[in-house]
């Protein structure tokens, strides 16, 4: 196994993105402490800050929820695994993006999501939810959002489902920003 330190060997494509693998171990061994949680405080804060953004999830939010973090945990067990296949992982993850695109989820609502994903791990693991285990999310979050953003506009998805309706006026900003750091009693919101 390689040195915690160390950086994780990134594809060029993306190797102006920093993750390390004491990043990919502290983000699954946080991932493995938490339990299966509802998805109202995470949506309800989310969608208060952001209404913009409840247009996008049509239909039942729990099935949506259960789809979201099965894709978190798939990734994050392949990254946790010391003999990870990145190539494979980040192949996922751009197919992931172009099937986003399809759903017209905008570039700037992946950070968003992330702020209050970041949150809610806070919310439940309390003081476990250290400055380290901050950083490691922030970082890991950051290369799944990018990739999976690259991935998009890569290989544009032609398909658009046709269940999802699009935010209603202009989504503001056109580049993606790095996965956001939210700050201890910052936007968690406890509930």
């Amino acid at each position: 196994m390689a040195s915690p330190l160390l950086p994780v060997p990134l594809p060029e494509r993306y190797s102006y993105l920093v993750m390390t693998w004491g990043d990919l171990a502290t983000v699954y061994q946080s991932w493995q402490q938490l339990p299966q949680t509802s998805p109202a405080n995470f949506y309800d804060n989310m969608f208060a800050s952001h209404p913009q953004i409840r247009a996008l999830f049509n239909g039942d939010l729990n099935k949506q929820y259960r789809l979201i973090t099965a894709m978190l945990d798939h990734v994050i067990c392949e990254l946790g695994d010391p003999d990870v296949n990145l190539v494979a992982v980040i192949e996922r993850l751009e197919s992931l993006g172009r099937r986003h695109k399809g759903y017209k989820v905008p570039d700037e609502y992946f950070p968003v999501f992330g702020e209050f994903l970041m949150c809610e791990v806070e919310r439940i693991q309390g003081p476990a939810y250290t400055v380290e285990v901050q950083r490691s999310w922030t970082r890991v979050y950051r290369f799944i959002t990018e990739v999976m953003i690259k991935g998009s506009k890569d290989h544009p998805h032609p398909h658009h489902h046709p269940t999802v309706v699009p935010p209603a006026g202009p989504v503001p900003g056109t580049q993606p920003e790095p996965a956001p750091t939210p700050k201890k009693g910052g936007k968690c919101i406890v509930m």
